[in-house]
């Protein structure tokens, strides 16, 4: 996402990280801040985790990831950060039979460690983030949104599933 004067730009990425000790799996919000260069990395447990199997919507902790916007909740040794925002006038890229997506033939592949889509290739914003302290107005500015879904991990062997309890591919989001 980047503000109205491009000054400001964030990356969001809600996620799960398995491995093979299953203890240590986990789901995360990851917050990227441009201008500061400052990366946060907020860690749950998977209970914390709910995923739709029906639409792009996906809650972790207190945060919510959609198509139609994002409401942040994160906080780490004392710092909160908060977000609410809203997208308007998404443009996904088309998925027909004959055009399967920005992963082109490879969607027809079986077996493949990941799979790609563009949620929305731009879209409008409104709303902020709050972080240090510091509220920044995001209103007017652009956002892009894309998912990624694995059903194998790499190197092979180390216990991966499919991340949602219905056994379907876990949607990852990079705004």
């Amino acid at each position: 996402m980047v503000d109205r004067s491009e000054k400001n730009s964030y990356a969001v990425i809600p996620g799960v990280s398995t491995v093979k000790d299953q203890l240590k799996s986990h789901a995360f919000v990851m917050l990227l801040d441009a201008r500061s260069q400052k990366m946060r990395y907020f860690r749950y447990s998977l209970d914390d985790l709910k995923a739709s199997d029906r639409k792009f919507e996906l809650t972790i902790g207190g945060s919510f990831f959609s198509t139609d916007g994002m409401i942040l909740n994160l906080e780490q040794g004392g710092n909160p950060i908060t977000a609410r925002i809203s997208f308007r006038d998404t443009y996904p890229w088309p998925v027909t039979l004959l055009s399967p997506g920005v992963m082109g033939w490879y969607a027809f592949v079986p077996g493949m460690e990941c799979y790609h889509g563009i949620l929305s290739m731009d879209h409008a914003i409104e709303g902020f983030i709050e972080a240090d302290g510091v509220r920044t107005d995001l209103t007017g500015g652009r956002g892009y949104i894309e998912n990624d879904g694995a059903f194998q991990c790499l190197p092979p062997g180390y216990g991966c599933r499919p991340t949602t309890s219905t056994g379907k591919e876990y949607r990852f989001l990079a705004q």
